[in-house]
């Protein structure tokens, strides 16, 4: 059997045997342990490794975009929790004199200053991973998705970031039971279950961190998730104790508005008490806690915006207490004021404006009237009937008023 072969250079035809044909084909064609299958890259500049199916390179490409989101998610919303910082520190200190301010105000912007901290300390840890992993070395999908998941976990970095949230919810706990505490007029039988259970949340928080480090993963898991757990039932806790006042105060009053607004004022009430109570943050830690039980990429998306979030509810909170504080300072009275020159009290470089002037004439004023009656008795008793024209004559009627300027 021949086989006929066309040289395409030459244009002449060779008559070959079958056995220098078979050779041919043995010494050209690749081996069937050498043939890789096509595979479609959706980014041509990433490597792909060979061995792994299509499914498999989505899922790891997946987490990785998951990853950059959050990551650039957790940076806007860490820089506009600067901006906002800065803002309401800004206007505490220009509206407050150094000595009108409390220690309880003192107290809550440092608070939130700590926040802040911790909130830029997660971002700079999340940047770090992303560097471990291999992000600017240029690796394949597969190691810079493995490196992700492996410095999240039970490393140096992940228990940072998990120290970082068991700080934020103490701090975020211990500030909700505080205002229940306060909103219910000072009483401790009201937030007796809450601190029992922000002692408990605590002692597990930390004591995940220390069987993470010697325990294996399964147990490390478990004390996770209870710590957990708890958190969420102490925020809420918390949460409810606030927010029952808020809605009840509200019920008590009624207002007319149009049957329009009805829906409108239902959401902004929502809206209100939601922003009011800080419930912002409950919502998100019960959306960490779910992630951790159901879905680890939900886990990990929680765990990238969850700080600056509870770190920018907290400051809105504390902006409000201390503001408020604030603007209800007492107001300097009508002696004290000097329509002439500056302050006494308030601002002692600002001079009185007409503002002022006109608020203060609107202010009410206080009129005693006092009415005095004399009258001579004795002539009446003394002259008889034929003297009464002349008794009435001798009345004597006095109005006296009495203006008191400023006088509330």
């Amino acid at each position: 059997m021949h086989g006929l072969v066309i040289d395409h250079s030459t244009g002449f035809r060779h008559l070959l045997t079958s056995t220098c044909v078979c050779r041919l084909q043995l010494n050209l064609a690749p081996r069937c342990s050498e043939i890789e299958p096509f595979r479609f890259s959706p980014n041509p500049c990433v490597r792909l490794v060979s061995g792994m199916s299509i499914s498999e390179i989505a899922s790891e490409m997946s987490s990785v975009r998951l990853a950059l989101g959050c990551l650039l998610v957790e940076t806007l919303l860490c820089g506009g929790f600067i901006a906002l910082y800065a803002v309401i520190v800004w206007q505490f200190l220009s509206r407050s004199s150094p000595h009108a301010r409390s220690k309880r105000d003192i107290l809550l912007i440092g608070a939130s200053a700590v926040m802040s901290v911790l909130a830029i300390l997660h971002l700079v840890i999340d940047l770090d991973i992303l560097v471990q992993s291999g992000l600017l070395r240029g690796v394949d999908v597969a190691t810079l998705a493995k490196g992700i998941t492996t410095w999240n976990g039970q490393t140096k970095l992940g228990f940072a970031k998990l120290t970082i949230y068991i700080l934020q919810t103490f701090i975020g706990d211990s500030f909700m039971i505080y205002r229940a505490f306060i909103i219910w007029n000072n009483s401790c039988y009201i937030i007796a279950w809450p601190v029992i259970l922000l002692t408990g949340e605590v002692a597990l928080g930390f004591s995940s961190l220390a069987i993470g480090q010697l325990s294996p993963p399964a147990r490390f898991h478990a004390f996770l998730q209870a710590y957990l757990v708890i958190a969420v039932v102490t925020n809420a806790l918390a949460t409810v104790l606030v927010m029952r006042p808020l809605w009840s105060s509200r019920g008590e009053v009624s207002e007319y508005r149009p049957d329009g607004f009805r829906l409108r004022t239902v959401r902004w009430r929502v809206a209100k008490s939601i922003v009011q109570s800080a419930a912002v943050f409950t919502i998100s830690a019960i959306c960490f806690t779910v992630n951790s039980f159901v879905s680890p990429l939900g886990l990990s998306a929680s765990h990238y915006i969850f700080p600056p979030t509870v770190a920018i509810v907290f400051t809105i909170a504390v902006a409000r207490i201390c503001l408020s504080t604030v603007q209800e300072s007492p107001r300097p009275s009508a002696l004290e004021m000097n329509y002439n020159g500056p302050r006494i009290q308030s601002c002692p470089s600002l001079p009185i404006t007409v503002d002022d002037i006109e608020d203060y004439s609107a202010l009410p004023i206080a009129i005693h009237v006092s009415v005095s009656r004399t009258s001579d008795h004795g002539s009446m008793s003394s002259c008889g009937p034929h003297s009464s024209a002349s008794s009435a004559k001798g009345k004597d009627e006095k109005y006296v008023v009495e203006e008191n300027p400023g006088v509330v």
